[in-house]
């Protein structure tokens, strides 16, 4: 996936979920989620590249130990985006802490 490929040469990605416009989940936060430690100045001009004019990316970047952190007390924003059925999980370096039902 291209997406996929693109994200990953941004730096260090621990998860990419995929939601929202990339699984026609019309009720998801947002259409991604990138954990990881990624330069986000490199990060704010490839979502500058991606988003075509008629159409708006929402994602949420966020450090792995921010993440591990809403995990450990079961944030409902990222506990929504891994357990929801239909969003895509495409790159996990983090397994032990998903616990996907």
């Amino acid at each position: 996936n291209d997406l996929q490929k693109s994200i990953s040469e941004l730096g260090n990605v621990d998860l990419l979920v995929l939601s929202g416009a990339f699984t026609n989940n019309t009720r998801s936060q947002v259409d991604f989620l990138i954990v990881g430690d990624l330069d986000k100045d490199t990060f704010a001009e490839f979502i500058e590249n991606y988003i075509n004019e008629n159409k708006e990316i929402r994602y949420s970047l966020m450090t792995t130990e921010n993440f591990k952190y809403r995990v450990e007390y079961h944030d409902s924003f990222v506990g929504g985006l891994i357990h929801t059925k239909g969003n895509a999980i495409v790159i996990n370096k983090l397994k032990e802490f998903l616990k996907r039902p």
